[in-house]
């Protein structure tokens, strides 16, 4: 029997509007030449699907859900680091996100979710998606790093990569926005 923790679809980044330039679809600059563009409607309008840049992980847990609850996430863009307890995790919330959203349009600072979900009976899955501030805070070769850190201290997950970057452009290539995501799936 599976047990749902938490159901949190990697593609939640391109619910993330917010850092997205939007476009009135009714406004000259969203008509295209090309009304068959993708992501474009009869008239040449483009759609307003929203994404944003960053990266995604998911990468097994071998640990309780109650020894997850007393453990810290570091996250690491480069040199930029960001860490949260994960005490509410699956209790009052179902997603931790963080650093602090309310600052996040004076700050500029990343969005950074952290869900678990326990898809089969061989454990717990972390699923963390990093979304950066602007969309072109990133270029090929960055680096993530991302550590869970138990309360003695004992790192049960330590996850380094260097990454290079798909494009997407949910509207079609001649509308806006364009992002830059990299997924790292190590299930």
């Amino acid at each position: 029997m599976t047990r749902r923790i938490l159901v949190f679809p990697m593609m939640l980044p391109l619910l993330f509007t917010a850092a997205c330039g939007r476009v009135d679809a009714n406004s000259e600059e969203a008509v295209k030449e090309d009304s068959m563009d993708q992501g474009a409607d009869s008239a040449g309008r483009c759609t307003l699907a929203g994404c944003s840049s960053g990266f995604e992980l998911r990468v097994p847990i071998h640990v309780s859900l109650e020894k997850l609850r007393t453990s810290t996430v570091s996250v690491c863009h480069n040199t930029l680091c960001y860490t949260s307890g994960l005490e509410t995790l699956g209790k009052t919330n179902n997603t931790i996100h963080f650093p602090d959203l309310s600052k996040r349009d004076a700050e500029h600072t990343p969005l950074i979710v952290v869900a678990v979900d326990q898809p089969t009976n061989s454990g717990l899955q972390l699923q963390l998606s990093y979304d950066t501030w602007s969309l072109k805070d990133v270029q090929d070769g960055d680096a993530y790093d991302v550590t869970l850190t138990d309360e003695h201290g004992e790192k049960f997950v330590e996850v380094h990569e260097t990454v290079s970057y798909q494009t997407l452009q949910p509207n079609g290539p001649q509308c806006a926005p364009t992002c830059w995501r990299a997924t790292i799936d190590k299930t």
